[in-house]
């Protein structure tokens, strides 16, 4: 199994046993620091993550689902959304 589908599927995990933010956010962060050199940054990890948590989504229980909901926002708004720069 890859970095990535490992770092989703303890996400999953997280999400369904404690519905732990935190622990889930500290874990993709985690995956960061390992493949920042791999990958030239975050997007395409961020990206990857994104995806598998979404494909992943409608199979976890309802109670998980709130957790995954702030990840994604979370990926989205620190990593995948353009930042705007200032003129």
């Amino acid at each position: 199994m890859g970095r990535i589908q490992q770092c989703v599927k303890d996400v999953l995990n997280t999400a369904n046993k404690t519905e732990d933010f935190g622990q889930a956010k500290k874990r993709i962060e985690q995956l960061f620091v390992v493949s920042k050199a791999a990958h030239r940054g975050h997007l395409a990890v961020a990206q990857r993550i994104r995806d598998q948590i979404n494909r992943a989504y409608d199979d976890v229980p309802m109670n998980a689902q709130p957790c995954l909901d702030r990840i994604l926002e979370w990926l989205d708004r620190e990593y995948l959304q353009p930042r705007q720069q200032a003129d």
